[in-house]
């Protein structure tokens, strides 16, 4: 091949050459200078993608950890109350024992009774973090959870975050709805519970126990839960939170606590049924369930099994049908809004002018409150362990999510600075060849002298 003055291949080549040469330099020094192979998305669209995203998500992520933060003070604030509530109801069932003793004066006792009570609605009152207390409530709007973020999570491209819940009803000493109680005040009767026959009758409609002779009465002792409120007529019962209905059988002289509340209504018609009783069906299907929970044999009546019948307007308990001289009996039917069946709240405790047995009363209820607070402090304390196990978890994925984005798009600072040294020389040597092409030119003139 000839030589060119006016082409010259050589040139072009080493010029080629010293172009890609200058691209990789630039592309090395700007990832020495920046710290990242992926800075942008021309440089790999699918891992800069990949990484926005996960930068993006790890900022959502240290928003959790505060709110984690913040849900694990509010908790601890409640905590440290219910443990100062424990030992003033202590102090006061020490107050109320001391009441029972011959000759002392009881109004002195009333005032250190009213100073403790005081104390601690002050501390229900005051235990409040940020504007949220798990301990002093007004549940008149029904909204008695409170959501701590706890994690947030991405699948198939959508974001999901997931709660840690605290129902206040189960923490808080005193509740402002006058249709609620808290754990130191006397439960309310549970809104249309007569519908589930708390008035109970007896077969022959006269009181709640009586022997039955199988050659008077074929159909043996029963007794009949009132259904017409809710049969036929659109209305149902729904319990809620610690909504409890109670009542005490006896059957041939075994006497057992028959409870239900929305576990049991769950339990005897499904999850979906969310607590509500709304057919006769439905009664004989709870009743069913707390009788057996109760601890009776739920069968065919014969011998001590319970057997439930529906009749038109009623759900009856009867049993042994054709046995000779049986009996079956209900008492202490109640309801309340809390499940704890206390003769007095912690306002209504007034030694004064007490009983004996008033101040025994007062002193099974303030039992009752302890072991209610005291399992509220339980739970609380459980909460506080979720939630601090979480924060550990989101600080560790925090790590992790960094760890995984920094392989994706960090340059090995090693690597690069070798490439470096060697682009740098490859330069120089690309600036020599291109000088060699473009002085071989000038060697064509020497031929014309």
């Amino acid at each position: 091949m000839g030589t060119s003055i006016l082409t010259n291949t050589q040139s072009m080549a080493a010029l080629q050459t010293l172009r890609s040469i200058n691209e990789s330099l630039d592309t090395t020094q700007s990832r020495i200078s920046t710290g990242k192979k992926v800075n942008s998305a021309s440089d790999n669209a699918a891992y800069w993608s990949i990484a926005t995203t996960m930068k993006s998500d790890n900022q959502s992520l240290s928003a959790v950890s505060d709110a984690l933060g913040l849900g694990a003070s509010t908790v601890d604030v409640g905590y440290t109350a219910l443990n100062s509530t424990i030992d003033s109801l202590n102090d006061i069932k020490s107050r109320l024992v001391t009441a029972k003793q011959p000759g002392v004066d009881k109004s002195k006792i009333q005032s250190e009774l009213d100073s403790l009570t005081s104390t601690i609605k002050s501390t229900s009152e005051s235990a409040s973090f940020s504007g949220s207390n798990l301990l002093s409530i007004d549940s008149t709007d029904g909204d008695t959870k409170q959501s701590i973020v706890s994690s947030l999570s991405r699948t198939n491209g959508e974001i999901s975050l997931d709660t840690i819940d605290i129902d206040t009803k189960d923490t808080a000493l005193f509740d402002a709805n006058e249709n609620a109680s808290g754990l130191l005040q006397k439960g309310k009767d549970v809104a249309n519970v007569s519908n589930l026959g708390i008035a109970i009758k007896t077969g022959n409609g006269s009181d709640a126990d009586r022997d039955a002779d199988p050659a008077v009465d074929a159909m043996g002792a029963s007794i009949s839960f009132d259904a017409s409120g809710i049969a036929g007529n659109g209305n149902s019962v729904t319990l809620s939170g610690k909504d409890t209905i109670e009542f005490d059988l006896s059957v041939n002289g075994s006497t057992k606590t028959v409870k239900i509340d929305a576990a049991t209504v769950n339990a005897a018609l499904g999850n979906d049924a969310n607590g509500t009783i709304d057919s006769k069906d439905d009664i004989k299907s709870v009743l069913a369930q707390a009788i057996g929970d109760a601890g009776f044999t739920v069968g065919d009546g014969s011998s001590n099994d319970v057997k439930l019948e529906i009749s038109s307007d009623n759900v009856n308990i009867t049993t042994n049908a054709t046995g000779a001289k049986t009996s079956i009996k209900s008492t202490a039917a109640t309801s309340s809004s809390n499940g704890q069946f206390l003769t007095a709240g912690l306002d209504d405790i007034n030694v004064t002018n007490a009983s004996g047995d008033d101040i025994d009363n007062y002193i099974h209820d303030v039992d009752t409150m302890i072991q209610s607070v005291t399992s509220a402090a339980s739970s609380l304390g459980s909460t506080k362990t979720q939630i601090d196990n979480q924060g550990d978890f989101v600080s560790n994925l925090m790590d992790s999510i960094d760890t995984g984005v920094g392989r994706l798009v960090d340059a090995n600072m090693n690597q690069e600075s070798t490439k470096l040294k060697a682009l740098q020389t490859q330069q120089q040597l690309g600036i020599q060849a291109l000088s060699i092409a473009n002085s071989s030119s000038q060697q064509i003139l020497s031929l014309f002298r």
